[in-house]
């Protein structure tokens, strides 16, 4: 009996590539606009949340107020979305590593966690941000374009280096 489930469980997993924790059940998220999150963050802390965004990059040095709140630079790592006041915080595995080398700019995501809130001493960090999601499981968006950044045209995110100036021709 296992022997027929390892291959398929095997074939099912090739189609998607997905990073979760143990025990993840779906049907516990509330689904969230990205827009929604931007504007009212406090609305949904401590709440699990789901919500589709884009994937712009990574990063795994952290400001100080992050490392207060207990993410170390060698254990974690921040993938930045097109939400820029919320952090997605994950603790590194072999299963992520795996998925963040196979992302590129602009892939769709499917994000899942729980909105928590940095320690920040009081008095500090008015411009910091406050908030982050604690990854639980993170998916491709099987169903969104990933040459469409908006939903809308299908034209592809623009690069991620800036462009050199202008030089204006000599007289």
């Amino acid at each position: 009996m296992k022997t027929s489930f390892v291959p398929l469980l095997v074939l099912s997993l090739l189609g998607t590539v997905t990073f979760s924790r143990a025990g993840f059940d779906p049907e516990r998220y509330k689904s969230v606009e990205v827009r929604e999150l931007q504007l009212e963050v406090a609305e949904y802390k401590n709440k699990r949340v789901v919500f589709h965004g884009r994937f712009t990059g990574i990063q795994t040095t952290f400001p100080k107020h992050v490392e207060r709140s207990g993410f170390k630079q060698d254990k974690h790592v921040s993938i930045e979305t097109e939400l820029p006041n919320v952090a997605v915080m994950a603790k590194k595995d072999d299963e992520l590593t795996e998925l963040l080398k196979e992302l590129k700019r602009g892939d769709p995501l499917v994000i899942y966690g729980k909105i928590r809130e940095f320690r920040i001493p009081s008095g500090r960090g008015s411009k910091l941000s406050k908030y982050y999601l604690d990854l639980e499981h993170v998916e491709r968006d099987a169903a969104a374009n990933p040459l469409d950044p908006a939903g809308k045209t299908g034209k592809p995110l623009p690069p991620g280096r800036r462009r050199p100036p202008l030089r204006r021709k000599r007289r």
